[in-house]
């Protein structure tokens, strides 16, 4: 049980963004529907990892690199990079809206949604900042620091020297066609890993991440709706209106919040839990609305890691 919660957290936090820019800014999460024998045996690649639901219709050699490009506009330091990303994992589907925003390279804002909670976090001058939007109040954040945020940026985006190109195919996913190059990689502890670039011409459409942590595959796509070399400079800059307060005070409002207890209870509502399932595992939803977001998130996974059906 304890390696199928990890696995779970690591899915629902992967690439440390479950990023929102968008007016609806609350991930979502539900049943998974079940890949067809036919998708997987399809996608077995040299890799070794099963990549589903993609037909390869083409093999294209010798074909220029066209992720180079908007790996040029990370390592400019400036940009902005919106979409969605949709994660897969042990049968459920967790979807976050997206936007990271940099600036200069060393300044980035974001927003990080988990089947938990919603945050916002700015980077400046060294130091993170954390937000709370409903009561606009913002702490500092000793968790988050320019590297890790460079770091969740890379598992989308590596750098080109640590990649192996395995193969650039047109192929068709989701019921469209794209040109897809793929390419592995290693993660820290040596674990396997594909990251595939989806284009529609040369235009970056999907980042899909695909990984077996703990003989468990994980699944990733960020559809990507906007990739530019820019960024809103106001994003970086603390508002006016806003009031310091230690970090303890403002994730214990946070957890407090109507909608974080909305959505929790909208979250039981989709997956079809109810008061008896709770209680088998030992709580009432009272319980869980009262638990810090540290033990919810505890509960989520071990929620998430027992047969629903």
């Amino acid at each position: 049980m304890k390696s199928r919660i990890i696995c779970v957290v690591i899915c629902l936090l992967v690439a440390a963004f479950g990023l929102c820019g968008c007016e609806e800014k609350k991930a979502t999460i539900s049943k998974e529907e079940k890949v067809t024998q036919e998708a997987s045996e399809s996608g077995v690649i040299e890799s070794g990892i099963v990549q589903s639901g993609v037909t390869e219709k083409k093999a294209l050699k010798n074909e220029k690199s066209r992720i180079s490009r908007y790996m040029d506009i990370v390592n400019s330091g400036t940009f902005t990079l919106s979409g969605t990303v949709k994660n897969h994992s042990m049968g459920l589907i967790s979807e976050n809206p997206i936007t990271i925003s940099a600036l200069d390279g060393e300044k980035y804002h974001y927003d990080v949604s988990t089947v938990a909670t919603r945050q916002e976090y700015l980077i400046t001058d060294g130091k993170a900042y954390v937000f709370n939007d409903s009561d606009k109040t913002y702490a500092e954040c000793e968790s988050k620091t320019l590297d890790s945020v460079k770091s969740g940026i890379n598992t989308y985006l590596p750098s080109l020297t640590t990649l192996k190109h395995l193969d650039t195919y047109e192929v068709e996913y989701d019921g469209k066609s794209y040109v897809r190059e793929r390419y592995e990689l290693k993660n820290n502890v040596g674990e396997e890993q594909t990251v595939s670039y989806f284009f529609e011409g040369d235009t970056l459409k999907i980042i899909r991440h695909d990984s077996n942590i703990l003989e468990t595959i994980l699944q990733s796509d960020l559809r990507v709706v906007e990739f530019e070399n820019t960024a809103d400079e106001n994003e970086f800059e603390i508002p006016n209106d806003y009031k310091k307060i230690t970090e303890i005070e403002l994730e214990q409002n946070k957890n407090n919040t109507v909608s974080s207890d909305e959505y929790i209870l909208a979250l039981f509502d989709s997956l079809g839990v109810t008061d008896e399932d709770l209680n088998k595992m030992g709580y009432t939803k009272e319980q869980v609305l009262e638990m810090s977001e540290s033990q919810r998130s505890v509960f989520l996974a071990e929620l998430f890691g027992e047969d629903l059906e």
